[in-house]
């Protein structure tokens, strides 16, 4: 049997890695050299003191080690940090119950990069990753303690807020739009010529006193079914946004208030 320090070490771990891996094609012990390298180069590029290099590099390692098996499980987005679509079918429902039995309102945004398909078709896909990754921070700048964000797909992201309105959800959501809209992702092009690229979001929010769903007796609440709800009705509120001029927020309504 494995001890501890078997079970924990780098080796095993790349090994165990592999050997669950669902793409043939993507080697773990590679795609670990390669980002490896790669943070080597910019340490050395940024002047680090080539003694601390080897430290700094280890450190990166483990971490990114721990990211590659977190994906592996199925619950995380390496790019991002975020938790993944897989996730948050798993965690979403049960934090759901929980909400409704404490009689809590509930709320989910769901944002999209505007025109993200022109970045990759301009620029590549390298930078189109560098440009998730950018608004994936800004989103984790402006959320509070208790959000909940998940990479939901491509360049598709997901909020939800528990004990929030969607009058909540909604200056949460233009704190990010805003931010977004203000930020600058540089990179240099093929020509080494620096590129300031400027995005924009489309949001749709919705809350649980939309979903007919929600307000139910315990015995008759399905947390699967009111996810399924949120998502669509977001979905919706989102699909307004980008049909009337993009860079905005949409609320989701079923109600006359």
């Amino acid at each position: 049997m494995s001890n501890s320090f078997e079970v924990s070490d780098m080796k095993t771990r790349v090994i165990n890695l592999r050997e669950d891996s669902n793409n043939p094609y993507e080697d773990p012990i590679e795609k670990l050299a390669n980002k490896e390298n790669e943070f080597r180069d910019e340490l050395i590029k940024d002047n680090v003191d080539p003694q601390l290099i080897d430290k700094i590099a280890d450190r990166f390692s483990t971490e990114t080690l721990e990211k590659m098996e977190a994906e592996k499980t199925g619950h995380a987005d390496l790019l991002t940090s975020f938790s993944n679509k897989n996730s948050m079918i798993e965690n979403l429902p049960k934090i759901l119950s929980a909400e409704q039995r404490k009689q809590k309102k509930c709320s989910l945004i769901m944002l999209d990069l505007d025109h993200f398909k022109s970045v990759n078709d301009i620029y590549g896909h390298e930078i189109g990753d560098l440009v998730l990754k950018s608004i994936s921070n800004i989103i984790k700048q402006n959320l509070r303690a208790s959000d909940f964000p998940f990479r939901y797909g491509g360049e598709e992201f997901v909020i939800f807020l528990m004990d929030s309105d969607v009058a909540i959800a909604k200056t949460v959501a233009e704190k990010i739009r805003k931010a977004v809209e203000e930020a600058e992702i540089k990179f240099k092009d093929k020509n080494n010529q620096e590129i300031i690229l400027k995005k924009t979001i489309s949001i749709g929010c919705v809350d649980t006193k939309n979903i007919n769903s929600w307000d139910v007796d315990d015995k008759d609440f399905d947390s699967k079914l009111v996810m399924q709800e949120l998502i669509e009705k977001a979905d919706e509120a989102l699909y307004k946004s980008k049909e009337t001029g993009r860079n905005k927020i949409e609320i989701y309504s079923n109600r006359i208030e």
